[in-house]
């Protein structure tokens, strides 16, 4: 009887979030699947599943029409959806830039890239401030170097969906004058 009944709390469990994953609901996000991303990953650990997640396209697609928006912008001329953008160093690969674009953000910028790959400084290197829901980055200056970053924006070009700008952050090796 109790076997029956983790089968089928566990059935339903899945089927939930499954749903909720599958239609994009920002309630399970919010209330089922960060809560549990929080006690399980660390703060970098859970940084790089977001990535992953931005990756896969997981994260609930805004509903936000950027096209019917009165804060679309043009500077250099360049057309910007609207100024809302995601700041260098959430996605310093260029992994998961159509997924973050998905969010609704007007642009995204990647990096800091670096030309040859280089690991930053050790872990620990985030700290999550709980009580003030913010997080201490420390990471330094990780980087899987220029080609493979060029590798994922070839991907990225790919399956480009929204009309986001993009920006690259570019930054000198470690140890370099």
């Amino acid at each position: 009887m109790f076997k029956k009944l983790v089968i089928g709390t566990a059935g339903s469990a899945s089927a939930v979030l499954g749903y909720g994953v599958f239609a994009q609901d920002e309630w399970v996000y919010s209330n089922l699947i960060m809560p549990v991303v929080h006690r399980v990953l660390d703060g970098e650990d859970a940084h790089r599943f977001a990535v992953w997640a931005a990756s896969k396209k997981l994260f609930p697609k805004s509903s936000f029409s950027p096209t019917e928006s009165l804060m679309e912008t043009r500077l250099l001329n360049l057309k910007f959806p609207n100024p809302l953008g995601m700041a260098a160093g959430f996605d310093k690969d260029g992994e998961g830039v159509e997924g973050i674009a998905r969010l609704g953000f007007g642009f995204v910028e990647i990096g800091s890239v670096t030309p040859l790959p280089q690991p930053g400084n050790e872990r620990p290197r985030v700290f999550r401030l709980n009580e003030d829901k913010a997080v201490i980055n420390r990471y330094g200056f990780n980087s899987s170097g220029h080609e493979k970053v060029y590798e994922n924006l070839q991907e990225y070009k790919k399956m480009k969906e929204t009309d986001c700008v993009l920006g690259i952050n570019l930054g000198k090796k470690q140890n370099f004058p």
